[in-house]
């Protein structure tokens, strides 16, 4: 996934998987990545402070939607619960809640 990077390099950032529970996953990302039709993956990020700014999972989200194509920008609550949450891309305005 990442072009600029050396095989060993890539090899660190792996996920040690032994017991295969992923192949599921990673069989979706490749029907996505074959452009098969219909194929669509999507990955939710459950976290704290950092996931609800956007901060992390903006670059993730980047770095995928650049290689497996833009299925759009994913869950957004529809109105800010605290001052810090954000989506990158995405502006809104609520008041009253």
């Amino acid at each position: 996934m990442r072009p600029d990077l050396t095989p060993a390099r890539q090899n660190a950032h792996r996920i040690v998987d032994p017991q295969l529970v992923l192949a599921p996953f990673y069989a979706a990302l490749l029907r996505v990545e074959r452009r098969e039709p219909g194929a669509v993956v999507r990955i939710l990020h459950y976290g704290d402070s950092p996931s609800t700014a956007d901060l992390i999972t903006a670059d993730v989200r980047a770095l995928l939607q650049h290689h497996f194509g833009d299925a759009g920008h994913g869950v957004y609550l529809i109105a800010k619960p605290w001052a810090w949450y954000d989506h990158r891309g995405v502006y809104s305005k609520s008041s009253g809640w």
